[in-house]
């Protein structure tokens, strides 16, 4: 997405081709670091489980080898027999953290971290500083593991 962005800005305006590529390179550093302190973090992590409210980390999920599973099933909350499969199979996966963006209701995330005596972590993935959000969803999937 970066490259479409820099190829549309310096057709538009090449005149400042030189200003966007050396915004471009500094862009793609910070995107390859982010990526390589992530995958550092999460390869030991390779196959475990992670639980989330709403399915919107599954390319997260993909590129770091975890599994997710996601409370929210096409759009709906579970009904009490949905909540207490996602409880057993919770506890089955040791999984003890539920991430829950902020514009979700959260009440089916917080009984069942109740239920499995797990906490419920905020991680909104329409952050603006999405690396930040990145690095700290890492971190407490890490700490969820451990």
């Amino acid at each position: 997405m970066a490259t479409v962005v820099y190829n549309g800005l310096t057709d538009i305006d090449p005149a400042h081709q030189e200003e966007y590529y050396s915004n471009y390179q500094t862009y793609i550093a910070k995107i390859n670091e982010l990526h390589t302190n992530i995958s550092t973090l999460l390869t030991p992590y390779k196959g475990q489980y992670f639980m989330v409210y709403h399915p919107a980390w599954g390319y997260f999920g993909d590129t770091y080898q975890l599994q997710m599973i996601a409370i929210e099933d096409e759009g709906k909350q579970p009904g009490p027999a949905g909540i207490s499969a996602i409880i057993n199979q919770a506890r089955a996966k040791n999984i003890t953290v539920i991430f829950v963006a902020p514009e979700f209701d959260t009440s089916s995330a917080e009984t069942i971290a109740i239920e499995i005596d797990g906490t419920v972590s905020y991680a909104d993935p329409l952050m603006s500083n999405y690396i930040k959000t990145l690095e700290t969803l890492a971190q407490n999937i890490v700490s969820g593991f451990q």
